[in-house]
């Protein structure tokens, strides 16, 4: 007697898939009726756990069918049809795959030309890491953004000494385009708390961040004075001086407006 070979779960879901979840004798579809897996070439006679060989029968057909074959005409038109369907998954497949190559070629394209870019700026070149940094960028935020963030960080944070960029101020002004980026997709107001809180973080020695952040979400509640807290900001020498001027200017114009 031929030993039957379990039939994996995964192969029974894929050519119920391929079937349409429909019996290939009846045409009855599920829930309406028990699918099950059988063998066009019966396991009594060689018949294997090859798709070709399998397909989804209802329960009544299948245990109508027995151990008879379908025609010779009928295997022939369904291991045609499964062939064929066979076939297009590998020109998807392929088409898929020149897809993927197309978007790889798009990437490095994206990727050459922001290091040209900055090397123009910086004279100086991406690791591999950066480079995926910037193409991580490229994809979140866009194209010409980066672009933009990298040329703003360059501007405020590259130093050159005997002008050549230094490796620290490149390092600084790199992270800082990430930054860049994420201001620019936030809020007015938030962008404006930022760069303020920035101005301050750079300034002065000790700087508590919580509390700048409450001071500052209530200063703009109230006004709307953006250039002339920049000033204020960068000209106070430190976290005391900013934060009782800033203070107390709350408390003596917010009473007026109010």
């Amino acid at each position: 007697m031929h030993k039957r070979k379990a039939i994996s779960k995964k192969l029974r879901f894929e050519i119920f898939k391929r079937d349409s979840f429909t019996c290939q004798y009846c045409g009855k579809s599920a829930p309406e009726v028990i699918l099950e897996i059988d063998h066009i070439q019966p396991v009594t006679k060689q018949g294997k756990n090859d798709i070709l060989n399998l397909i989804t029968s209802c329960y009544d057909c299948n245990r109508g069918k027995s151990n008879n074959q379908l025609t010779e005409n009928s295997v022939l038109s369904k291991q045609i049809g499964q062939l064929k369907a066979l076939n297009e998954k590998r020109e998807q497949l392929k088409l898929l795959t020149k897809w993927k190559d197309e978007l790889l070629n798009i990437d490095n394209e994206q990727i050459t030309i922001v290091e040209n870019f900055w090397s123009k700026l910086t004279n100086s070149c991406f690791t591999e890491s950066g480079k995926r940094i910037v193409l991580n960028l490229i994809k979140k935020f866009g194209f010409s953004e980066t672009m933009d963030a990298l040329k703003l960080a360059q501007e405020k944070y590259v130093k050159y000494k005997d002008n050549i960029s230094t490796k620290e101020s490149l390092e600084i002004a790199f992270k800082k385009a990430s930054g860049i980026l994420y201001l620019n997709t936030q809020p007015e107001k938030k962008r404006k708390i930022s760069y303020i809180k920035g101005i301050c973080r750079n300034r002065f020695n000790f700087f508590n961040e919580r509390k700048a952040a409450i001071l500052l979400n209530d200063y703009f509640k109230i006004f709307d004075d953006y250039d002339n807290c920049i000033e204020f900001a960068k000209e106070c020498k430190n976290w005391s001086q900013w934060y009782d001027g800033m203070l107390n200017y709350i408390e003596k114009h917010g009473k007026e407006i109010f």
